[in-house]
């Protein structure tokens, strides 16, 4: 291992520095260790303490024997990691090398929703959210809270459950318009997420439309969110549910003065998206609101990577390594953590069975009645508004028949990399002090998030 470790330095004998682009902030945790985040061209990697202090001795140029007794440790224990750091993500770069040298290979960052365009830029994004955040001031906030619940429950005490107000009780003309409100109340709802990052002095991106897995879906960028403080978090997590719900209000008011059935549909259709997006296990808002409640960053991973710690008690010679951070969670914090990664794992198991079993099948044979039904309208010279439905679900089915073709490819490119990275980890030197993964880059986006 010495010999390793010695040939290693021999290979690298030139001096390294951290990358100037790279930032080192405090993340609001749960943990009782500090944590940090290197932020590197849109890239966040959460990082521990020895690490930290790793890359502080390398903002001035240092070779790895001189950083090795800097930081009073042997090479063993930081070649691994240096060599992470500076051939995988490009953090540690050689000294002299130039700008557009360092550029010549791009760091790929991970980027949710996988199908995804721009509609409103950042630069124009702001423009409008900056006049948007003082609906986040307490004032604002009551009030618009008690018109959120009446107008909710006015709806409720005229239609019940809804099912006297259906799609299928709705003309052609007023199910489309019905789609185009609910689909506005979701731009909106990704302006509340921008709005509350704006808020708090974080910088936001982009607001776009992409793919989520099947689901056309809008999703705005607040990833600079993680510098903040985790109950301002929070805020933006529920700032997209906010807005949407004040569209809702909105919709309501036009609706009591009109009595336009659309309105009332959308509202519905608003309620709904408003309970799935608070589905834990998804990337939705959901999810960002438990893992910024609770203080642990991608709970499933560290949920599983805590059950498998509290398993090296009981199998003292298992090759699972010792992780000092977990040690430092709450207890029930810690228990809260496992068993969202065990019904996490099974909920992911549940929907991929379903998938493949239900939507597959059904999306399969959806085509040919839908295009047959096309057809006969065609032919037969009835071409009305009414044709719109079916060209509306024809083109949501392909839709999500393209996400989950590119979501297979992503995934085969992920496990053959991941496997990769476990061969070459076996041919290496072990080391105690490892980086920990890069956190996903996050938006808070209905239904999706291309994630904090």
């Amino acid at each position: 291992m010495l010999e390793a470790n010695n040939q290693l330095l021999e290979e690298q004998p030139g001096r390294y520095c951290l990358s100037p682009e790279a930032q080192i902030v405090p993340l609001d945790t749960s943990f009782k260790l500090p944590v940090y985040q290197l932020i590197l061209r849109g890239r966040r990697f959460q990082i521990n303490e020895f690490t930290r202090r790793m890359l502080e001795v390398f903002r001035t140029p240092h070779t790895l024997t001189a950083a090795c007794r800097t930081l009073g440790v042997s090479p063993g224990d930081i070649t691994h990691t240096i060599d992470q750091l500076l051939v995988h993500n490009r953090i540690l770069i050689p000294c002299g090398q130039s700008s557009e040298e360092e550029h010549l290979q791009p760091v790929e960052t991970k980027r949710l929703p996988l199908i995804r365009t721009s509609l409103l830029s950042q630069r124009l994004a702001s423009v409008i959210t900056r006049r948007l955040d003082v609906m986040f001031t307490a004032s604002y906030v009551a009030v618009a809270v008690i018109l959120i619940l009446a107008s909710y429950g006015i709806l409720i005490h005229r239609f019940g459950r809804g099912s006297l107000l259906s799609a299928n009780s709705l003309s052609a003309v007023e199910w489309v318009s019905g789609v185009i409100l609910v689909y506005l109340s979701l731009f909106i709802h990704e302006l509340g997420h921008s709005a509350a990052c704006s808020r708090y002095g974080a910088r936001h991106g982009d607001i776009g439309i992409g793919v989520y897995l099947i689901w056309p879906v809008f999703y705005a960028d607040v990833s600079d969110g993680w510098r903040l403080p985790r109950r301002q978090r929070v805020v933006i997590d529920l700032g997209g549910v906010y807005f949407q719900s004040l569209a809702a209000v909105l919709y309501v008011l036009i609706w009591l003065y009109s009595g336009w059935p659309p309105l009332a549909f959308s509202v519905y259709c608003i309620m709904a998206s408003i309970i799935l997006n608070l589905n834990p296990f998804l990337r939705f808002d959901g999810y960002w609101l438990f893992t910024d409640a609770i203080g642990v960053p991608r709970p499933w991973s560290t949920g599983l990577s805590l059950i498998y710690h509290r398993l090296r008690r009981y199998f003292p010679a298992s090759q699972i390594r010792k992780n000092a951070l977990l040690d430092t969670l709450p207890r029930a914090t810690a228990c809260i953590v496992g068993v969202y990664a065990i019904l996490a794992t099974l909920f992911a198991s549940v929907c991929t069975l379903g998938m493949v079993l239900f939507f597959i099948p059904r999306m399969v044979q959806y085509y040919p009645q839908a295009i047959s039904q096309i057809v006969a309208s065609v032919s037969s010279g009835h071409i009305d508004f009414g044709i719109i439905k079916p060209l509306f679900k024809l083109f949501m089915v392909s839709l999500s028949a393209v996400s989950l073709v590119v979501f297979a490819y992503k995934l085969l490119i992920k496990g053959l990399r991941y496997s990769r990275r476990l061969v070459l980890a076996n041919n290496q030197p072990a080391s105690p002090v490892r980086p920990s993964p890069p956190s996903d880059s996050r938006s808070s986006e209905y239904d999706s998030a291309f994630a904090k």
